[in-house]
């Protein structure tokens, strides 16, 4: 007769088991959550951040506000990876700032 006087090992083996069904229970629960919710999730997001278009005339609104000419008129915002444009070629109106004085 075999008599186990030392059961740590097992133990460990029976918990990591365990744990492990817990993982991937949750991985799985999470997979399904963002498959399945990309699109409103997506939707949500895009609510608060807004389009590159619209964050570039928002940026541009407020250094007209500021009074920084410099940023204005003279730096360049990335609307996407191809096309970067500065305040004045987005068409905003910034009475304060004159351009061709601080640019050059």
């Amino acid at each position: 007769m075999i008599t186990l006087k030392n059961k740590k090992g097992a133990e460990l083996a029976i918990s990591t088991i365990i744990l492990t069904i817990l993982g991937l229970i949750v991985l799985i629960a999470v997979v399904v959550f963002l498959t399945m919710n990309w699109g409103r999730l997506t939707s949500m997001l895009k609510g608060y951040v807004g389009t590159e278009m619209q964050n570039a005339i928002d940026l541009c609104k407020n250094q007209c506000n500021l009074g920084r000419d410099f940023d204005f008129c003279c730096t360049t915002k990335y609307i996407n990876t191809t096309t970067s444009l500065n305040c004045t070629a987005l068409k905003i109106d910034c009475p304060s700032a004159d351009c061709t004085a601080v640019c050059g």
